[in-house]
């Protein structure tokens, strides 16, 4: 019997396990992403809705 691992890495070739393990740090990497453009979108918006508020309050005063 051999003392190899089924899912290890063997002569340089990736095996399901190695390639799994990449793929779901390429999707936590992404969903990272995501969040932050998300928060950084948010933000923006938040400041957008403000300036339009002060802008119609200006012009309702006119």
């Amino acid at each position: 019997m051999s003392s190899m691992k089924p899912n290890s890495v063997h002569g340089g070739v990736k095996t399901h396990s190695s390639r799994s393990s990449s793929r779901r740090s390429e999707l936590i990497a992404l969903k990272q992403s995501e969040a932050e453009f998300a928060k950084i979108k948010l933000k923006y918006t938040q400041q957008e809705a403000a300036l339009l508020k002060q802008k119609a309050e200006s012009e309702a005063n006119l």
